[in-house]
Protein backbone atom coordinates (compact mmCIF):
# COMPACT_ATOMS: atom_id res chain seq x y z
CA UNK A 1 0.00 0.00 0.00
CA UNK A 2 2.62 2.32 1.08
CA UNK A 3 4.45 1.63 -2.39
CA UNK A 4 1.38 1.87 -4.46
CA UNK A 5 0.09 5.23 -2.78
CA UNK A 6 4.45 6.64 -3.83
CA UNK A 7 3.82 8.83 -0.19
CA UNK A 8 6.70 9.71 2.23
CA UNK A 9 6.52 8.11 5.52
CA UNK A 10 5.45 11.28 7.20
CA UNK A 11 2.55 11.61 4.55
CA UNK A 12 1.47 7.71 4.87
CA UNK A 13 1.85 8.42 8.93
CA UNK A 14 -0.69 10.72 8.62
CA UNK A 15 -2.59 9.40 5.72
CA UNK A 16 -2.94 6.23 8.98
CA UNK A 17 -4.14 7.94 11.66
CA UNK A 18 -7.08 9.83 10.12
CA UNK A 19 -8.37 7.37 7.45
CA UNK A 20 -7.44 3.56 7.89
CA UNK A 21 -7.18 4.01 11.75
CA UNK A 22 -10.78 6.38 11.65
CA UNK A 23 -12.72 4.77 9.82
CA UNK A 24 -16.39 5.34 8.70
CA UNK A 25 -18.87 4.04 11.30
CA UNK A 26 -22.58 4.52 10.17
CA UNK A 27 -24.53 6.47 13.02
CA UNK A 28 -27.91 7.71 13.61
CA UNK A 29 -28.46 10.97 11.75
CA UNK A 30 -29.84 12.66 14.96
CA UNK A 31 -26.27 11.54 16.53
CA UNK A 32 -24.57 13.91 18.94
CA UNK A 33 -21.49 15.55 17.30
CA UNK A 34 -17.96 15.32 18.81
CA UNK A 35 -15.10 17.89 17.52
CA UNK A 36 -11.51 16.89 17.61
CA UNK A 37 -9.00 19.52 17.28
CA UNK A 38 -6.69 18.73 14.59
CA UNK A 39 -3.38 19.90 17.01
CA UNK A 40 -0.77 18.26 18.90
CA UNK A 41 -0.67 15.13 20.06
CA UNK A 42 -4.39 14.15 18.36
CA UNK A 43 -1.70 13.88 15.24
CA UNK A 44 -0.66 10.39 17.34
CA UNK A 45 -3.52 9.79 19.40
CA UNK A 46 -6.42 10.27 16.95
CA UNK A 47 -7.37 6.73 16.30
CA UNK A 48 -8.11 6.63 20.38
CA UNK A 49 -9.69 9.89 20.59
CA UNK A 50 -11.95 8.77 17.26
CA UNK A 51 -12.91 5.50 17.41
CA UNK A 52 -13.47 5.83 21.57
CA UNK A 53 -16.41 8.15 20.60
CA UNK A 54 -17.49 6.64 17.15
CA UNK A 55 -18.10 3.07 18.90
CA UNK A 56 -20.66 4.99 21.34
CA UNK A 57 -22.56 6.01 18.97
CA UNK A 58 -21.12 10.07 18.08
CA UNK A 59 -20.42 11.59 14.73
CA UNK A 60 -16.89 12.48 15.11
CA UNK A 61 -15.40 15.37 13.50
CA UNK A 62 -12.00 16.70 13.06
CA UNK A 63 -10.47 20.01 11.89
CA UNK A 64 -9.50 20.18 7.94
CA UNK A 65 -7.51 23.29 8.19
CA UNK A 66 -6.24 26.33 10.16
CA UNK A 67 -8.15 29.33 9.86
CA UNK A 68 -5.83 32.48 9.61
CA UNK A 69 -8.32 34.20 11.36
CA UNK A 70 -8.11 31.70 14.28
CA UNK A 71 -4.40 32.08 13.92
CA UNK A 72 -4.97 35.81 14.62
CA UNK A 73 -6.98 35.44 18.11
CA UNK A 74 -3.86 34.24 19.87
CA UNK A 75 -3.61 35.89 23.39
CA UNK A 76 0.15 35.10 23.58
CA UNK A 77 3.39 35.07 21.18
CA UNK A 78 3.11 30.85 21.29
CA UNK A 79 5.26 29.10 19.04
CA UNK A 80 3.87 27.90 15.53
CA UNK A 81 2.54 24.85 16.17
CA UNK A 82 0.14 26.33 19.27
CA UNK A 83 -0.51 29.26 16.78
CA UNK A 84 -2.13 26.78 14.27
CA UNK A 85 -3.98 24.98 17.03
CA UNK A 86 -6.18 28.08 17.13
CA UNK A 87 -6.46 28.75 13.51
CA UNK A 88 -7.41 24.44 13.53
CA UNK A 89 -10.03 25.44 16.58
CA UNK A 90 -12.21 27.99 14.29
CA UNK A 91 -11.78 25.34 11.79
CA UNK A 92 -13.58 23.08 14.43
CA UNK A 93 -16.12 25.47 16.14
CA UNK A 94 -17.57 26.52 12.18
CA UNK A 95 -18.47 22.44 12.34
CA UNK A 96 -20.87 23.18 15.42
CA UNK A 97 -19.83 20.30 17.28
CA UNK A 98 -22.01 19.93 20.17
CA UNK A 99 -18.91 18.95 22.21
CA UNK A 100 -15.16 19.52 21.75
CA UNK A 101 -12.74 17.00 23.17
CA UNK A 102 -9.85 18.05 24.36
CA UNK A 103 -8.18 16.26 27.11
CA UNK A 104 -5.41 17.88 29.55
CA UNK A 105 -2.44 15.44 28.84
CA UNK A 106 0.06 15.56 30.96
CA UNK A 107 2.12 12.97 30.99
CA UNK A 108 2.86 10.55 27.05
CA UNK A 109 3.21 6.83 26.63
CA UNK A 110 6.80 6.19 25.95
CA UNK A 111 8.57 3.04 24.70
CA UNK A 112 11.14 0.73 26.40
CA UNK A 113 12.66 1.45 29.84
CA UNK A 114 13.56 4.69 31.47
CA UNK A 115 16.73 3.57 33.85
CA UNK A 116 16.41 5.39 37.37
CA UNK A 117 13.02 7.28 36.00
CA UNK A 118 10.14 6.81 38.83
CA UNK A 119 6.74 7.24 36.55
CA UNK A 120 4.92 8.34 39.68
CA UNK A 121 7.49 11.61 39.80
CA UNK A 122 6.72 12.46 36.44
CA UNK A 123 9.50 11.92 33.83
CA UNK A 124 7.23 11.83 31.18
CA UNK A 125 5.67 15.39 30.48
CA UNK A 126 3.99 16.36 27.29
CA UNK A 127 4.98 20.02 26.21
CA UNK A 128 3.28 22.51 28.31
CA UNK A 129 2.00 24.24 25.70
CA UNK A 130 -0.23 21.49 24.75
CA UNK A 131 -1.00 20.97 28.65
CA UNK A 132 -2.69 24.48 28.29
CA UNK A 133 -4.02 24.27 25.07
CA UNK A 134 -7.81 24.11 26.44
CA UNK A 135 -7.61 26.42 28.73
CA UNK A 136 -5.88 28.56 26.32
CA UNK A 137 -8.45 28.45 23.54
CA UNK A 138 -11.52 28.05 25.72
CA UNK A 139 -10.57 31.54 26.87
CA UNK A 140 -9.78 32.84 23.34
CA UNK A 141 -12.94 31.42 21.87
CA UNK A 142 -15.38 32.08 24.93
CA UNK A 143 -17.90 33.93 22.94
CA UNK A 144 -17.80 31.63 19.92
CA UNK A 145 -18.18 28.99 22.38
CA UNK A 146 -21.24 30.02 24.21
CA UNK A 147 -23.12 31.42 20.67
CA UNK A 148 -22.68 28.24 19.64
CA UNK A 149 -23.59 26.22 22.91
CA UNK A 150 -20.49 23.78 22.48
CA UNK A 151 -19.62 22.45 25.96
CA UNK A 152 -15.78 21.06 26.09
CA UNK A 153 -14.71 18.16 27.18
CA UNK A 154 -10.99 18.53 29.33
CA UNK A 155 -10.69 15.20 30.96
CA UNK A 156 -7.20 14.89 32.83
CA UNK A 157 -5.14 12.18 31.00
CA UNK A 158 -1.56 10.89 31.92
CA UNK A 159 -0.83 8.34 29.90
CA UNK A 160 3.21 7.40 31.70
CA UNK A 161 2.29 3.94 33.03
CA UNK A 162 0.61 3.13 29.41
CA UNK A 163 -2.83 4.31 27.72
CA UNK A 164 -4.72 1.02 29.47
CA UNK A 165 -4.26 2.77 32.62
CA UNK A 166 -6.57 5.98 31.63
CA UNK A 167 -9.61 3.11 30.49
CA UNK A 168 -11.56 4.67 33.71
CA UNK A 169 -10.88 8.18 32.83
CA UNK A 170 -12.85 7.06 29.51
CA UNK A 171 -15.19 4.87 30.73
CA UNK A 172 -16.28 7.67 33.78
CA UNK A 173 -16.65 10.25 31.47
CA UNK A 174 -18.64 8.27 28.93
CA UNK A 175 -21.26 6.86 32.23
CA UNK A 176 -21.23 10.53 33.86
CA UNK A 177 -21.22 12.44 31.01
CA UNK A 178 -23.72 10.73 28.67
CA UNK A 179 -25.27 7.87 30.70
CA UNK A 180 -23.86 5.33 28.93
CA UNK A 181 -23.51 1.81 30.50
CA UNK A 182 -20.35 0.79 31.93
CA UNK A 183 -20.24 -2.13 30.05
CA UNK A 184 -20.62 -0.61 26.74
CA UNK A 185 -18.02 2.20 28.12
CA UNK A 186 -15.35 -0.21 28.78
CA UNK A 187 -16.13 -2.28 25.54
CA UNK A 188 -15.34 0.75 23.19
CA UNK A 189 -12.51 1.90 25.26
CA UNK A 190 -10.74 -0.95 24.29
CA UNK A 191 -11.69 -1.68 20.84
CA UNK A 192 -10.62 1.92 20.48
CA UNK A 193 -7.20 1.18 21.88
CA UNK A 194 -6.63 -1.37 19.65
CA UNK A 195 -6.92 0.50 16.77
CA UNK A 196 -4.53 2.54 18.73
CA UNK A 197 -2.11 -0.26 18.90
CA UNK A 198 -2.55 -1.56 15.51
CA UNK A 199 -1.62 2.07 14.47
CA UNK A 200 1.72 1.79 16.31
CA UNK A 201 2.62 -1.78 15.19
CA UNK A 202 1.91 -0.72 11.35
CA UNK A 203 4.70 1.97 12.05
CA UNK A 204 7.07 -0.08 13.03
CA UNK A 205 6.70 -2.60 10.53
CA UNK A 206 7.31 -0.26 7.95
CA UNK A 207 9.74 0.81 9.38
CA UNK A 208 11.31 -2.05 9.41
CA UNK A 209 10.60 -2.79 5.79
CA UNK A 210 12.24 0.26 4.75
CA UNK A 211 15.44 -0.03 6.61
CA UNK A 212 15.66 -3.33 4.73
CA UNK A 213 15.21 -1.95 1.75
CA UNK A 214 18.05 0.78 2.31
CA UNK A 215 20.32 -2.08 3.44
CA UNK A 216 20.18 -3.64 0.73
CA UNK A 217 21.00 -0.54 -1.28
CA UNK A 218 24.19 0.26 0.69
CA UNK A 219 24.95 3.25 -1.73
CA UNK A 220 22.26 5.18 -0.77
CA UNK A 221 21.13 6.85 2.68
CA UNK A 222 18.08 7.65 4.82
CA UNK A 223 17.17 10.36 6.55
CA UNK A 224 15.37 10.43 10.07
CA UNK A 225 12.91 12.49 10.72
CA UNK A 226 12.90 14.16 14.35
CA UNK A 227 10.20 16.51 16.10
CA UNK A 228 6.99 16.51 17.49
CA UNK A 229 4.46 14.51 15.37
CA UNK A 230 2.62 17.88 15.26
CA UNK A 231 5.27 19.64 13.97
CA UNK A 232 7.57 16.94 11.98
CA UNK A 233 4.79 15.04 11.06
CA UNK A 234 2.36 16.77 9.59
CA UNK A 235 1.68 18.82 6.47
CA UNK A 236 0.46 21.55 8.13
CA UNK A 237 3.10 22.37 9.67
CA UNK A 238 6.48 20.83 8.26
CA UNK A 239 6.03 23.07 5.29
CA UNK A 240 6.31 19.99 3.02
CA UNK A 241 10.16 19.15 3.91
CA UNK A 242 9.23 15.20 4.14
CA UNK A 243 8.66 15.65 0.08
CA UNK A 244 11.54 18.20 -0.67
CA UNK A 245 13.94 15.17 0.38
CA UNK A 246 12.01 12.46 -1.40
CA UNK A 247 11.95 14.40 -4.77
CA UNK A 248 15.88 14.73 -4.43
CA UNK A 249 16.00 10.36 -4.46
CA UNK A 250 16.34 10.46 -0.67
CA UNK A 251 14.05 7.78 1.94
CA UNK A 252 12.44 9.70 4.38
CA UNK A 253 11.73 8.22 7.93
CA UNK A 254 9.97 8.97 11.31
CA UNK A 255 12.12 8.91 13.86
CA UNK A 256 9.22 6.68 15.74
CA UNK A 257 9.29 4.57 13.23
CA UNK A 258 12.35 2.89 14.27
CA UNK A 259 13.17 0.41 16.56
CA UNK A 260 14.60 2.04 19.90
CA UNK A 261 13.25 0.22 22.15
CA UNK A 262 16.11 -0.95 23.65
CA UNK A 263 18.11 2.04 24.19
CA UNK A 264 19.10 3.89 27.00
CA UNK A 265 19.28 7.90 27.89
CA UNK A 266 19.93 10.30 30.53
CA UNK A 267 17.84 10.01 33.11
CA UNK A 268 17.21 13.46 33.85
CA UNK A 269 15.24 14.00 30.59
CA UNK A 270 11.52 14.49 31.59
CA UNK A 271 9.88 15.34 28.39
CA UNK A 272 8.44 12.34 26.64
CA UNK A 273 9.30 13.52 23.42
CA UNK A 274 12.74 13.89 24.93
CA UNK A 275 13.06 10.42 25.91
CA UNK A 276 11.89 9.04 22.28
CA UNK A 277 14.22 11.36 20.22
CA UNK A 278 17.05 10.76 22.03
CA UNK A 279 16.45 7.04 22.53
CA UNK A 280 16.05 7.27 18.58
CA UNK A 281 19.09 9.54 18.30
CA UNK A 282 21.37 6.64 19.48
CA UNK A 283 19.74 4.25 16.53
CA UNK A 284 20.74 6.68 13.96
CA UNK A 285 24.22 7.37 15.19
CA UNK A 286 25.17 3.81 14.97
CA UNK A 287 23.81 3.02 11.27
CA UNK A 288 25.80 4.20 8.87
CA UNK A 289 23.26 4.87 5.87
CA UNK A 290 21.07 6.67 8.68
CA UNK A 291 21.20 10.71 8.98
CA UNK A 292 18.92 12.78 11.23
CA UNK A 293 16.88 16.16 10.74
CA UNK A 294 15.82 17.82 13.21
CA UNK A 295 12.63 20.14 12.93
CA UNK A 296 12.07 22.12 15.30
CA UNK A 297 10.02 25.75 16.01
CA UNK A 298 10.62 29.13 17.53
CA UNK A 299 10.11 29.91 21.35
CA UNK A 300 10.16 25.80 21.87
CA UNK A 301 11.45 26.09 25.51
CA UNK A 302 12.40 22.09 25.39
CA UNK A 303 13.71 21.96 22.30
CA UNK A 304 16.09 24.94 23.29
CA UNK A 305 18.11 22.16 25.01
CA UNK A 306 16.73 18.78 23.46
CA UNK A 307 18.87 19.73 19.54
CA UNK A 308 21.59 20.33 21.38
CA UNK A 309 21.78 17.20 23.35
CA UNK A 310 20.29 15.70 20.08
CA UNK A 311 23.40 16.93 18.23
CA UNK A 312 26.11 15.46 20.82
CA UNK A 313 24.32 11.62 21.24
CA UNK A 314 24.75 11.89 17.00
CA UNK A 315 28.81 11.32 18.17
CA UNK A 316 30.13 13.28 14.75
CA UNK A 317 27.71 12.24 12.16
CA UNK A 318 26.39 16.07 10.03
CA UNK A 319 23.16 16.74 11.19
CA UNK A 320 20.10 19.13 10.19
CA UNK A 321 18.40 21.57 12.23
CA UNK A 322 15.59 23.71 10.68
CA UNK A 323 13.92 26.12 12.56
CA UNK A 324 10.57 26.51 11.48
CA UNK A 325 7.23 29.43 11.58
CA UNK A 326 4.18 30.83 9.44
CA UNK A 327 7.42 32.83 7.72
CA UNK A 328 10.11 30.53 7.13
CA UNK A 329 10.98 31.30 3.58
CA UNK A 330 10.76 27.90 0.71
CA UNK A 331 14.10 28.85 -0.79
CA UNK A 332 15.83 29.27 2.55
CA UNK A 333 14.75 25.70 3.36
CA UNK A 334 15.93 24.26 0.16
CA UNK A 335 19.03 25.83 -0.01
CA UNK A 336 19.61 24.21 3.66
CA UNK A 337 18.86 20.99 2.89
CA UNK A 338 20.82 20.89 -0.44
CA UNK A 339 23.63 21.73 1.30
CA UNK A 340 23.13 19.33 4.28
CA UNK A 341 23.21 16.44 1.62
CA UNK A 342 25.95 18.14 -0.15
CA UNK A 343 28.12 17.19 3.30
CA UNK A 344 26.71 13.98 4.13
CA UNK A 345 27.87 12.73 0.20
CA UNK A 346 31.26 13.43 1.04
CA UNK A 347 31.21 12.51 4.86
Amino acid sequence: KYDEDKLDMVSYREKLIFEKYAPNYEVKNDAKVVGINRSFYTNTYYPLYYNFFSKLGFKVVVSDHSEKEGEESALGPFCYPMILAHGFFLNLLNKKPDYIFMPHLVQLETEGYCEGCKEEIGYRKSCVFNQGEPFSLKTAFKSQLEENNIEMLIPLLDFSRGIDFDEDVFVNLAVKKFGVSKESATIAFKEALAKQREFFAEMKELGRKMLKDLEENPDKIGVVLFGRPYNAFTEKANLGIPRKFTSRGVEIFTYDALDFESETFEHFMHWAMGETILKATHVVAKHPQLFGAFITNFSCGPDSFLVDLYREDMEGKPTLTLELDSHSADAGVNTRIEAFLDVVRFY
